[in-house]
């Protein structure tokens, strides 16, 4: 558990990417960002103190006091150029350990001055959810099996006034954050980030901000050493394929899903079919099969209407195919 801790003195660099969709959750997902295409600077985050259980992190511009509490990452204060928060009731960032499937909800408290002339109160939520467990490719023809993603939303009601005695009568503006982080096996930091943080007055929306970080092998080889290299992909519908899987087609029809692929090498070939929640309502145990091309047929008859995902795992590698049932 320890190992996936921030850590003081860590430096960590990450570059703005042009993501505008996290893709789906589940297990066996399979999200295809080889595509992306650098935008923008680098995106630095840097870490202070003297343990990890008291922690100083810097990033945008801003300096989050942050501890590590039974196993849960809070954080307590945050200054920027135009704010100074301290919550008597800290904000959840993550907890320790934390699997697929997993999910936790915090609420937080804060107070604070906002420009130095206005006195701000802050109260919300945090739900932090590890809703997806898949394969991540990524530019230069890498992908990294067992990625967990994580997703945090974060919902905050912010009162800004005068005086501070007169902030139950003000209305309040909401902020509302989703935050998708994708964690490879052994990575202390997140691989990819999006972030989509919108402001509402009521119902209208009056701000919002999306950026999104990737660390490339530029940013860290050391993360890249344990990357499956040159994976082929398909752009017109992210579909991957990892050597051994050298093509496939999926069909649906009447209630029966059709599989036809072909193996460029002897491989053991399993295949499920799950919602996009995760749920695994099919499975056809593993098989041993010859290089060459081979059918399977899964009836999906007593499926409900609604998005399922077929998952084709190639030597323990997955690769997921989206269906409707109608």
């Amino acid at each position: 558990i320890e190992r996936n801790f921030p850590l003081p003195s860590d430096d960590v660099v990450m570059s703005g990417v042009a993501v505008t969709d996290a893709g789906v959750k589940g297990k066996n997902a399979v999200w295809n960002f080889s595509g992306v295409s650098l935008v923008g600077g680098k995106h630095y985050i840097r870490y202070y103190g003297e343990a990890p259980d008291s922690l100083v992190r810097i990033e945008d511009n801003a300096v989050y006091t942050e501890a590590l509490v039974a196993g849960k990452q809070y954080v307590y204060g945050v200054e920027d150029r135009l704010r100074k928060l301290v919550f008597s009731v800290p904000v959840l960032r993550m907890p320790y350990p934390f699997a697929y499937g997993d999910s936790l909800c915090a609420p937080f408290e804060g107070r604070g001055k906002y420009c130095d002339n206005r006195y701000v109160k802050v109260t919300g939520d945090v739900k932090v959810v590890a809703d997806g467990l898949g394969r991540l490719a990524l530019p230069g023809n890498v992908a990294f099996d067992n990625v967990l993603r994580v997703t945090t939303t974060r919902r905050a009601d912010i009162r800004m006034s005068p005086d501070s005695s007169a902030f139950d009568s003000v209305k309040p503006l909401t902020e509302v954050e989703h935050r998708h982080d994708w964690y490879a096996s052994g990575s202390r930091y997140p691989l990819l980030t999006l972030v989509r943080r919108t402001t509402y007055d009521g119902q209208a929306r009056v701000a919002g901000r999306e950026a999104a970080y990737l660390m490339t092998a530029e940013d860290n080889a050391a993360v890249y050493e344990n990357a499956d290299e040159n994976i082929e992909t398909d752009g017109a519908d992210g579909r991957l394929s990892n050597g051994v899987l050298a093509d496939y087609d999926v069909s649906f029809t009447e209630g029966r899903l059709t599989v036809e692929y072909e193996l460029a090498d002897e491989a053991d070939i399993s295949l499920s079919v799950s919602d996009v929640s995760g749920i695994i309502y099919k499975y056809v145990e593993s098989l041993h099969q010859p290089a060459g091309g081979h059918t399977a047929d899964i009836s999906c008859a007593d499926l409900r209407r609604g998005e399922y995902v077929l998952s084709i795992s190639v030597n323990g590698k997955a690769v997921g195919v989206k269906f409707n049932v109608k």
